[in-house]
């Protein structure tokens, strides 16, 4: 019997375009306490299919060129090993595991927000060496790139740096020899009201998003 091995990847491109148009096609507001719910709904769903991309396109990689026992995270960690050039992306996968996790979080009302930050997680990290590393406990931001851990608090600007960071590891990771280039050239449908749709490639979405 025949078989092959199945590449999804790419199959994740036009979900997230989609996302990210129904995103920016109108500016809404918020308060430093809460991100409107309507962006929410895009970002928090634009942040895990990212990273959930990410994920597919590194296991594709352990099965297809490196021999290892790692995949995901960690396998793309000890390529760093061998390539200090790739990016460092353990802050996406922070933001992706804050979502997926579903955490409860207790934070401030309006009248204290401005005041300090603090926000406290039921059933804290107190044992995630990879959360402890890349959070600062007192801000609830990212150490590196500053982008909130809280999943109500996240914005389209750290909708924005998931999407960068992973276009940059994606083209370096091509670039070595460890990705099909597909996921580069792949293009989506990107909506247009007054005529033919545009289409976009993955590295183009970040772009897409005003801060």
């Amino acid at each position: 019997m025949d078989t092959y091995k199945s590449i999804i990847y790419p199959n994740f491109q036009q979900p997230i375009t989609t996302i990210v148009y129904n995103l920016v096609r109108a500016k809404r507001p918020s308060t430093d306490w809460k991100t409107n719910e309507v962006d929410l709904d895009w970002i928090l769903s634009g942040i895990l299919l990212t990273v959930t991309m990410f994920e597919c396109a590194l296991r594709w990689t352990s099965v297809h060129k490196v021999v290892s026992k790692n995949d995901s995270w960690y396998l793309y960690e000890e390529l760093r090993q061998k390539h200090p050039e790739l990016p460092d992306v353990r802050e996406i996968f922070v933001l992706r595991n804050s979502i997926a996790h579903g955490h409860v979080w207790d934070l401030p009302t309006p009248e204290g927000f401005l005041a300090r930050l603090k926000a406290r997680m039921e059933r804290g990290r107190d044992n995630d060496a990879h959360w402890k590393a890349c959070v600062d406990r007192k801000t609830q931001l990212t150490r590196v790139s500053g982008m909130h851990v809280v999943p109500s608090l996240m914005t389209r600007g750290d909708f924005r740096l998931v999407l960068e960071k992973t276009t940059a590891a994606f083209d370096h990771l091509a670039t070595l020899g460890y990705l099909l280039p597909i996921v580069r050239e792949h293009g989506a449908s990107w909506p247009n009201p007054k005529g033919p749709a545009e289409t976009v490639t993955f590295s183009m979405l970040a772009c897409k998003i005003g801060i």
